[in-house]
């Protein structure tokens, strides 16, 4: 007789040593257990710091002791890493049956491994038959007059099948729902595994109703297939306790560019530090002001670490490592400088946490990294808003969606508490609202469109498995992505080697301004330069440039620029 699913979730529990299991998740396992014969699609919403990834493990075990597959999809990568120590301190795998896969990082190759982890990028490719192994051989073949490949076909069936046979797991799912072509992207996928009885487990502690309801209505169809999770904080009445007794004041802040405004966060530092709030997390929206900020206090403190997504995957990898070391002395001081790259699922806590304005739900993550642990009780927390950004854009979100987020929480923060998705009536303590209101309210404005052509353009991949040319074309035709609006595009500068990603409209800029002045190509015997003529290259817009470099074998471009371990990339000639 096969084990069940509560039998892996106890496995695991004792792996971990959990003494005090949670309620809500040992409910979760039990409900997988009845219905995941007859599901297909499993969507379970639980807070930030409830332990979601506790149920990827659960997964992972049930794949490595039955001979299953898993894939795990998750969007950032310094959570992948944390996600990939849990599992294997959970289990005692070997490496030939858990791997990852993203860019530079090779050990699942094509997804195969039994239980890969990997981003939701490579996910999509490799699903459509474009492995990142073999796309560069494939789209050199596409032939744009006809559309058609001359060439090899790569490992196509082999991609796709790997994907297909998987159980997936999509961890900080509510990052997809903030852009149509994501959006549609999920709904494809969720589509495609119910049409091939394939299960998918669907994770996130902030998934807005407008996003629920795009889900269930373009699936309508398939409701008998679907099996949701929604977390009732009266289910685990000790965490309910716990996040209600923490203590904490919200300020919310007006700051202008024009001045020193990196000396206005300093000063909020400096008074905190002075009254026992030493671990400090400060987020903002843009590279360029983090480690601006960063390079202003990094002596001023102890223990100060910069983390965003334009350094080398080595030095990635090294700061990755020196948070773990911080997490494990849970009262050493520290301050952590950062981007959108610490706020989903990386499991850090601090007891002042200090972020520039963001969408609510993005907010909502930022907050699952302030007194995130059961012991922490009292911090303070700073929000604050640029008041000299104008245009339809807050930085890099959208600006009715941040203006939204501000305008309700200067409303009642006072009441708001940003740890749990509701607050029952007559619980007694100060913050008598969750977030769960906060989050419906501002995404109620977001126009969540599923583009239902493309979404079915993309299904007709798979009535045609022996022609490699269409997932080619429509990979083109969007501009390098399943998932993006827009590419990200490799880049270097002199003194380094590794390629760093930044954005299409960055790269563009740099472009324009003439920053951008060699390429570095697979030649017959290695990596040759190049140089470029910018006035004879027309590279304006995203279906151009993904041809230009998947066409001519471009590992990156080299641009004006500067490159530290401790800084990152800094670019010249282009907004940040």
């Amino acid at each position: 007789m096969s084990e069940s699913l509560k039998d892996f979730y106890e496995k695991l529990c004792r792996a971990h040593e959990y003494t005090d299991k949670r309620p809500y998740l040992t409910l979760v396992v039990e409900e997988l257990d009845g219905s995941w014969s007859d599901k297909n699609v499993f969507i379970i919403e639980a807070p930030t710091g409830y332990g979601k990834s506790s149920i990827t493990g659960t997964l992972a075990l049930k794949a490595y002791e039955e001979g299953g597959k898993l894939i795990v999809s998750l969007p950032m990568r310094t959570l992948l890493e944390d996600q990939f120590d849990k599992i294997m301190k959970s289990v005692s795998i070997a490496d030939a049956v858990i791997g990852k896969r993203y860019m530079h990082e090779h050990s699942s190759p094509y997804l195969i491994k039994p239980i890969t982890l990997t981003t939701i990028d490579t996910l999509s490719l490799t699903m459509f038959g474009l492995a990142p192994e073999d796309l560069d051989r494939v789209v050199r073949g596409w032939r744009e007059s006809t559309g058609t490949i001359e060439g090899t076909l790569g490992h196509y069936l082999f991609s796709w099948s790997n994907v297909i046979l998987s159980d997936l797991v999509l961890d900080e799912v509510h990052l997809l729902s903030d852009e149509t072509r994501s959006l549609t992207y999920l709904l494809t996928l969720l589509k495609h595994a119910i049409d091939n009885d394939q299960k998918v487990v669907l994770m996130s502690a902030t998934m807005p109703q407008k996003f629920k309801d795009v889900l269930r209505n373009t699936l309508y169809k398939h409701e008998d297939k679907i099996k949701w999770f929604e977390f009732d904080p009266q289910v685990d009445e000790k965490f309910l306790q716990n996040r209600l007794n923490k203590e904490y004041g919200i300020k919310l802040k007006h700051l202008s560019k024009k001045d020193k405004w990196w000396e206005e966060i300093r000063s909020w530092i400096r008074e905190e530090w002075d009254v026992g709030y030493t671990r400090v997390l400060t987020i903002f929206n843009t590279v360029h002001e983090a480690i601006t900020f960063y390079d202003q206090v990094r002596n001023d403190f102890k223990n100060v670490l910069l983390i965003h997504s334009r350094f080398t995957e080595s030095d990635k990898k090294e700061k990755y490592e020196m948070l773990k070391m911080l997490r494990k002395e849970r009262k050493q001081e520290y301050v952590i400088v950062g981007t959108q790259s610490v706020e989903a699922g990386l499991d850090i806590s601090s007891n002042l946490l200090i972020t520039d304005l963001a969408p609510a739900h993005t907010l909502v993550q930022r907050f699952g990294r302030f007194l995130r642990y059961e012991e922490e009780r009292e911090g303070m927390a700073y929000i604050w808003i640029s008041d000299d950004v104008s245009g339809d854009r807050y930085k890099v979100y959208d600006r009715k969606l941040c203006d939204a987020t501000f305008e309700y929480i200067k409303s009642g923060y006072a009441e708001l508490n940003l740890h749990i998705p509701g607050v029952p009536d007559g619980a007694t303590c100060g913050r008598t609202r969750g977030y769960t209101e906060l989050i419906n309210s501002v995404y109620d404005l977001l126009e969540a469109e599923v583009m239902e052509r493309e979404m079915d353009e993309m299904l007709r991949v798979f009535t045609d498995l022996h022609d490699v040319s269409k997932p080619v074309n429509i990979f083109f035709k969007y501009g390098g992505s399943f998932i993006r609006e827009s590419p990200l595009i490799p880049v270097q500068v002199e003194g380094i080697s590794e390629p760093i990603s930044i954005n299409f409209h960055i790269f563009i800029e740099l472009w324009k301004s003439g920053s951008v002045k060699e390429l570095v190509k697979e030649g017959e015997s290695g990596l040759v330069r190049e140089r470029l003529d910018a006035g004879r290259i027309n590279l304006y817009n995203a279906e151009d440039i993904v041809k230009f470099i998947y066409k001519r074998g471009i590992r990156s471009f080299i641009i004006d620029g500067e490159y530290s371990s401790k800084l990152g990339l800094r670019v010249r000639g282009a907004a940040e």
